[in-house]
């Protein structure tokens, strides 16, 4: 009988270190938020989970992009007359400008650009 309890417990403790260690994805789906960047408060910081680029959503879906800037209307709108309002991501590397619309026909994912040889292109994949 003494046997089978130590075996019952070192089974469970077992299965609950199993259970600790198998997901080591993060918590969270998030962006980190780079250095003076600290207000976000109308949901601008889950922009990126809606973006438009693939890229930007698979880090934020995996916490692994940075958002580099608050709101602000500097540079080209993603679509003319529909406003310039965006946050700045960070990727890989790669720094992309997610707005606060939709891209029409594209299951109402929040428009983002970069820039590709000097040129803004939307992104839209």
């Amino acid at each position: 009988m003494r046997h089978s309890f130590l075996a019952l417990t070192c089974s469970i403790a077992a299965l609950a270190s199993a259970l600790l260690l198998a997901d080591t994805k993060p918590a969270t789906a998030a962006c980190a938020i780079g250095q003076n960047h600290f207000r976000y408060h109308n949901g601008e910081d889950q922009w990126p989970a809606t973006s438009s680029a693939a890229a930007v959503r698979t880090a934020y879906a995996n916490a692994t992009c940075t958002l580099a800037s608050t709101v602000h209307q500097t540079g080209a709108a993603c679509r003319g007359g529909m406003g310039n309002n965006h946050i700045t991501v960070d990727v890989n590397g790669v720094r992309y400008h997610v707005f606060g619309y939709a891209v029409a026909n594209n299951n109402a994912r929040y428009c983002t650009t970069t820039v590709i040889n000097n040129q803004v292109v939307v992104v839209n994949n």
